[in-house]
């Protein structure tokens, strides 16, 4: 009997032992289940407002059990400490910070936060300071001091006792990560999630921020088209020999204008992607005391005009750039990319317009009044067909009364390229003068732009913008009185890359919001005079060749064969896989295409001789700008600019070895190097 009575009070004592362990394991459950609950209300709150969480969760239930279920997935490692409070606040922070970015991206550019961003990282910081404000800077530091009382309070609950066991805390995650992950798949199946290529910004406003932002990331690993095959890109291009035979002939050399006797006049090209332009007067309840684009209103009225359906709002303006230059649709790269920072415009060269106007004999610049390196240009172009890149580090005579240069210097440089070059000139300018963000308080003398019946900081914010846009127009009207005093045929295009990050824009429609006016006119009068002739920016180069009896490249040829087809968005992302990503079977299985020996600069940076002046150095040569410093054995010296053949060494060490000059651009970072002098060649006090 005694045996007995032992033999249970050890069962009892195991009994409960197990008991006690079990309890503090659901207790940890209930507690990791509890605080993800939090996290995930605080990310939705943060990203778009408490009213619109209520909103979500009533109409996008799956979205929100979708969400959720992501978010507890990525919390539940948390079961196998015993700190379980702490490490899941800690595992779900990084997403609450990626919630408050978001927002402010939203507010700054009228886009989300997508997985590509992070490929610009170094672009955004380089213009935070630009829209960073007091109110984000003392939200952002309140933010901090909350996350750190939260993870120290954190810290200190938990179990002084925690001992069950490891395998069951492996097993109870495994079980709940499946189970987690069966739901996942599910409800990805159904209904919770839906894509909407393009408009970013409904998307995460539909799907939930967590789902949004991970498929970013999901969409950064390349797909193979669906269907991609030899025979069916073949089939594809049999199509495109078979529909092109067009006013612009078979090939480059046998090209043909309208008439059968004529050969095609190859004019001068210049393409104008204007930062953020829109016509203010769209806005309704305001009042203008005048037109604030006068000179592309004429334009536009006059000439071959439209509308451009652009990919992005209120920045990055890469991404229409790129559609533009390549007529790859952007939709089927990943959400949000700018492919001159993920990578895709430095693995090879890829076909654009610059390109093949090169095979064509044309000469080939970019001109850009902003930082040359800025989302990498000054190395994306070099696959891209350009010969020339003349930024703002290689420009004489800005004027900036703000951080971006005004676009009048632009026409001085347009003018430089056509009077020195003796071929047939593609130009591609950018303009930066209108760039955001736009200030909210008044500004002297602005106020006479505009009146209406707006809120106080949307109507500043809108003068304020309309002062800038002048500026552009001017500019843009200037420019094209020079192009028709020209005798050699030219063509000028000029669009918008997307519209303004503006309280005042957010009032028009969806479909408004996307789309950016643009014109084209030629000295000749040879084009045809038409508003209406709405399209895509991918579309827009096609139209530039078509227009001017000009033979494409094979995008273009794609353009023209199946824009009026059913199939044409599906044989388009076959067709662009194909060139960026496939087997090029469209060109023969290779590249046609080669980089191009970039030139930064409209001068050659050199120097030509050298003179010590006591303990300063004077450098005399060709190129040289403001941006332009003196490196004295590779060490930047202080640097005095006089003009674009004099630069003065400050405080110099007259026992230096060698001298050099560098054209610096963002982050310090040279774009381009001069040749190097040897000074143990040279006598002191001499010129060289």
């Amino acid at each position: 009997m005694k045996y007995i009575k032992k033999i249970d009070i050890k069962t009892t004592i195991d009994y409960l032992k197990i008991q006690k362990e079990d309890f503090k394991l659901l207790i940890n459950i209930m507690i990791c289940i509890f605080i993800s609950v939090t996290i995930f209300l605080s990310i939705e709150w943060i990203h778009r407002g408490s009213v619109q969480v209520l909103n979500f969760i009533s109409d996008y239930p799956s979205a929100v059990l979708l969400n959720y279920n992501i978010l507890l997935l990525v919390v539940s490692p948390a079961l196998l400490s015993k700190r379980v409070c702490f490490l899941t606040v800690l595992l779900g922070i990084p997403y609450i910070i990626l919630a408050e970015v978001s927002k402010l991206l939203i507010e700054f550019r009228g886009v989300p936060l997508t997985w590509a961003d992070f490929y610009s990282l170094g672009e955004g910081l380089a213009i935070a300071n630009q829209y960073l404000s007091k109110e984000h800077i003392k939200r952002g530091c309140a933010g901090i001091l909350i996350t750190l009382l939260i993870l120290s309070v954190g810290f200190f609950i938990s179990f002084k006792n925690y001992k069950v066991r490891f395998g069951k805390r492996m097993i109870v995650l495994m079980a709940i990560s499946a189970i987690l992950l069966l739901e996942r798949d599910y409800l990805t199946r159904g209904e919770a999630a839906d894509k909407m290529a393009g408009d970013l910004k409904s998307m995460y406003q539909r799907n939930g921020f967590l789902y949004s932002f991970i498929d970013s990331y999901i969409d950064s690993f390349r797909e193979k088209a669906e269907g991609y095959s030899y025979n069916t890109v073949k089939e594809v291009v049999g199509t495109i020999n078979k529909d092109t035979s067009y006013a612009t002939g078979q090939s480059d050399v046998n090209e043909k204008s309208t008439s059968e006797t004529e050969p095609v006049v190859k004019p001068n090209i210049i393409m104008v992607q204007t930062e953020a332009f829109f016509d203010p007067t769209m806005i309704k309840g305001t009042e203008f005391n005048e037109d604030p684009i006068p000179c592309f209103r004429k334009y536009f009225n006059e000439g071959y005009s439209g509308a451009l359906q652009v990919p992005t709002i209120g920045g990055a303006t890469a991404r229409t750039e790129f559609e533009v230059l390549t007529g790859v649709n952007i939709d089927y790269l990943s959400a949000g990319e700018i492919p001159y920072n993920s990578g895709l415009t430095s693995k090879e060269p890829i076909e654009t317009i610059a390109y093949v106007l090169k095979k064509k004999g044309y000469q080939t610049t970019a001109i850009h009044n902003f930082q040359g390196n800025f989302y990498g240009r000054d190395k994306a172009f070099k696959n891209l067909g350009f010969d020339r890149f003349i930024p703002m580090e290689s420009m004489i005579g800005l004027v900036k009364y703000r951080p971006f240069p005004e676009d009048h210097i632009l026409l001085t440089y347009i003018k430089r390229v056509l009077d020195e070059s003796e071929k047939e000139d593609f130009i591609f300018t950018i303009t930066a003068g209108t760039h955001g963000p736009y200030s909210t308080t008044p500004k002297p003398g602005n106020q006479k732009y505009i009146s209406g019946d707006l809120k106080s900081s949307t109507l500043f914010q809108l003068q304020n913008y309309t002062s800038l846009i002048r500026r552009t127009d001017k500019f843009i009207g200037e420019l094209a009185e020079y192009i028709y005093s020209l005798q050699e045929p030219t063509v000028l295009i000029v669009y918008s890359d997307h519209n303004p990050k503006l309280e005042a824009v957010d009032s028009l429609g969806e479909a408004q919001r996307f789309n950016t006016p643009y014109f084209i006119i030629d000295n000749q009068n040879k084009l045809p005079k038409s508003k209406e002739n709405n399209i895509e920016a991918y579309q827009l180069s096609t139209d530039i060749f078509n227009l001017n009896h000009l033979k494409g490249g094979v995008m273009n040829d794609f353009h023209t064969a199946f824009k009026n087809s059913e199939n044409y968005q599906t044989e388009l992302q076959l067709m662009q896989y194909d060139i960026l990503f496939g087997k090029k079977y469209a060109t023969n299985n290779q590249n046609p295409y080669y980089p191009t020996t970039i030139q930064i600069g409209l001068d050659k940076l050199e120097i030509l001789e050298a003179e010590w002046l006591d303990k300063d150095v004077m450098i005399r040569g060709n190129g040289f700008t403001e941006s332009s410093k003196i490196f004295l054995d590779d060490k930047l010296i202080e640097t005095e600019f006089v003009d674009s053949h004099t630069l003065i060494g400050k405080k110099a060490t007259d026992t230096s070895e060698s001298v050099q000059v560098k054209q610096i651009g963002r982050y310090d970072m040279p774009l381009i190097s001069s040749n190097i002098i040897f000074f143990k060649n040279y006598k002191r006090n001499t010129s060289y």
